[in-house]
């Protein structure tokens, strides 16, 4: 049996615990990174975890924004091509797949005629 000091304790203790947390464990999610590459006309982002690269015409320049990217973490070489043609301020979103957990991309714009410009590429863990 509680006694009366020891139940009113109690009753000040538990919400008292309740409002400060003790007792109770929260799980925070860690927030998602987003890496881009980024040129004139043209951004392309990854956002881990998303599976999609978001290709981004910066400029209403005429010409269409585009990412080269692989599975893995070669540089060079590209192997596909995902191409943006909505128009300036707007985005896409493209399905990626890796290739031994990691992803390559970076932004390009492709201009007629001349030669396309492009970013730095990146490399992310897929």
């Amino acid at each position: 049996m509680i006694s009366g000091a020891l139940r009113a304790g109690l009753l000040v203790a538990i919400p008292a615990a309740a409002l400060f947390g003790v007792g109770a464990a929260t799980a925070v999610a860690a927030p998602a990174a987003t890496t881009c590459s980024s040129t004139t006309g043209s951004s392309v982002c990854y956002t881990t975890g998303s599976h999609h690269l978001s290709v981004c015409d910066t400029n209403a320049d005429g010409w269409a924004p585009y990412a080269w990217w692989n599975p893995g973490s070669s540089h060079s070489q590209p192997t596909n091509r995902a191409e943006f043609t909505g128009g300036n301020g707007h985005c896409g979103s493209y399905p990626v797949t890796g290739s031994g957990g990691k992803i390559s991309f970076q932004a390009c714009r492709d201009v007629r005629h001349d030669p396309d410009n492009c970013g730095s590429w990146q490399t992310v863990t897929y």
